[in-house]
C-alpha cells in the first residue's frame, strides 16, 4: 500500500500520509487552551485588584447568542479567564470606575 510493488521504495501516498500525520500533530499539539468563565466581581476581586492581570482581549461572538461580546483575561502567571459581555461599553465603563 505504501510501497512500489516489486521495490522497496514508498510511492506517493506514503508521502501524503506522513505530511497528514505531521500537520494533525502540530495542529493537536498547538491548539490553544480553553479558557474558564468567571464573573466580574471575581474578576476585579481576584486578579484586578491584585495587579494579576497581563493583558485583557475583547472579541466579539460570531454565534447566534445573547451576548454578542466575551472579554478574555490572561493573568501575569498566563492562564485564561473570560467573562460573557451584553456590552463591551458598559463593562469598559465599570473597567474605568474601578
Amino acid at each position: 500500500m505504501f510501497f512500489e510493488p516489486g521495490s522497496n521504495r514508498p510511492n506517493n501516498f506514503f508521502y501524503l500520509y506522513l505530511a497528514f500525520c505531521l500537520f494533525g500533530t502540530y495542529l493537536i499539539a498547538n491548539r490553544e487552551k480553553a479558557s474558564t468563565e468567571i464573573n466580574y466581581q471575581d474578576f476585579v476581586n481576584l486578579y484586578l485588584v491584585k495587579n494579576n492581570v497581563s493583558i485583557i482581549t475583547l472579541s466579539e461572538n460570531k454565534d447566534n447568542s445573547a451576548f454578542k461580546f466575551k472579554a478574555t483575561i490572561t493573568t501575569n502567571d498566563g492562564a485564561k479567564y473570560h467573562i460573557v459581555l451584553p456590552q463591551v461599553e458598559n463593562f469598559l465603563f465599570r473597567l474605568d470606575q474601578t
